[in-house]
């Protein structure tokens, strides 16, 4: 999807009319740049349904206050876990 980069808005804590969310959700791309991950992991979180989206003309979009509830929960769950040899354990 090249070019489809330039057309992505990056607009959490951003205000507009709500009735324009459209300008206010992430593609799969930038919210991956965003998370600083690939695309192909926030894919998997949405199959594993830990994070939501909605269908904006059949492509998935992400509601910023989705993905601030998605990082709340991931980081509620990493203060019970430590990392170790790449795998993670429940801390004592």
């Amino acid at each position: 999807m090249a070019g489809h980069e330039d057309n992505v808005r990056h607009t959490i804590g951003h205000t507009r009319d709500p009735m324009k969310t459209d300008e206010n959700l992430f593609t799969t791309e930038a919210l991956a740049h965003y998370l600083q991950v690939s695309p192909r992991t926030v894919q998997r979180e949405v199959q594993r349904g830990r994070l939501t989206y909605v269908l904006v003309g059949g492509r998935r979009r992400y509601r910023p206050v989705d993905v601030e509830t998605y990082l709340h929960k991931r980081m509620q769950r990493s203060q019970f876990r430590i990392i170790r040899g790449g795998r993670s354990r429940i801390a004592l």
